[in-house]
């Protein structure tokens, strides 16, 4: 069963100094915008508030003003308005409805009649687990990057010829996949990310040379690798990561059809996107004597690691 968490949401206001247009505030014109209530109310991710925020329109002598259209806009964190323009009521009243989205720092503007903005922003604590509904109900770790959610763990779910190292150290290693198996990978409402959705993410971590060929570039793999357990066996060379992403690349190595290779020294991530060649699917690699991330194509016959994104 897949557990909605709840947040609590606690709001500040901050009066932006400029304003759409330069204008002393007339006698009967807004002033400001005070909270009356619903500032602090227990929520559910991708449901409503229980209550809505309830918002009083003051004229410059602290007068309730009514009869003033109120502009209300979410600017980020997703969800949805019961309406975007509001009428204050004889107390100056209006009430925002607000159904909750699902990404990071929800924020919504409103604006008066005489263009003075007033921005709400939740601190909250996002989604942070999910759990796999299917047979193993396995609980992932997942962290929102730029509005996408993804599982910080590999994929463990068993399908029918998904490989599995049994020396791994633990069950975050995950499994390893074959191509044909993306559609059984993920649970329903995530997906397997294409090569899109993969450079979404670095750009998401800083990569601004993102390209379209298959390469070595940036240095955040540092930020996506562990910061343990990565290490040439051989020569015993340090190739650990800072994570401070919270990605949590582990190095699970591949499986080439016969056996697992190159535990230690790298892991592999696969994308349904194909290159241009039409043969190989596009990956990302990391390694441990590199911080960067190679965008390369890999043929069907190999086995690597798989994240899941929120469709």
């Amino acid at each position: 069963m897949n557990h909605k968490p709840l947040f609590i949401a606690f709001f500040s206001l901050i009066v932006l100094a400029g304003c759409k247009e330069e204008r002393t505030p007339e006698m009967n014109g807004p002033h400001m915008l005070s909270i009356v209530s619903g500032d602090k109310q227990n929520g559910t991710v991708d449901e409503a508030l229980l209550e809505p925020i309830v918002m009083q329109a003051l004229n410059i002598e602290g007068t309730p003003i009514e009869g003033e259209d109120i502009s209300v806009t979410i600017v980020s964190g997703g969800g949805s308005l019961g309406d975007e323009t509001l009428t204050t009521n004889v107390d100056g009243n209006i009430e925002i409805f607000w159904t909750m989205g699902h990404e990071a720092y929800p924020k919504i503007e409103i604006e008066d009649g005489n263009g003075f903005i007033t921005t709400i922003e939740i601190d909250y604590d996002p989604e942070t687990t999910m759990t796999d509904p299917r047979g193993d109900g396995s609980v992932y770790s997942i962290t929102n990057y730029c509005g996408t959610y993804w599982m910080t763990q590999n994929v463990r779910y068993e399908t029918e010829s998904s490989e599995i190292r049994a020396a791994n150290p633990d069950e975050s290693y995950g499994r390893a996949y074959y191509p044909i198996e993306f559609a059984r990978v993920c649970p329903i409402g995530w997906k397997v990310p294409t090569d899109k959705d993969w450079m979404n993410l670095e750009e998401c971590l800083g990569l601004t040379d993102l390209g379209d060929s298959n390469e070595i570039r940036g240095t955040h793999g540092d930020d996506m690798k562990m910061d343990a357990d990565w290490d040439d066996q051989t020569s015993g060379a340090d190739g650990t990561g800072s994570n401070s992403s919270a990605f949590n690349a582990l190095p699970a190595g591949i499986y080439d059809g016969v056996k697992f290779k190159f535990f230690g020294k790298q892991t592999g991530f696969w994308s349904p996107s194909q290159d241009s060649t039409e043969t190989k699917y596009l990956t990302r690699f990391l390694y441990y004597d590199s911080d960067a991330v190679h965008r390369v194509g890999v043929s069907q016959d190999t086995a690597l690691s798989c994240r899941c994104i929120k469709s």
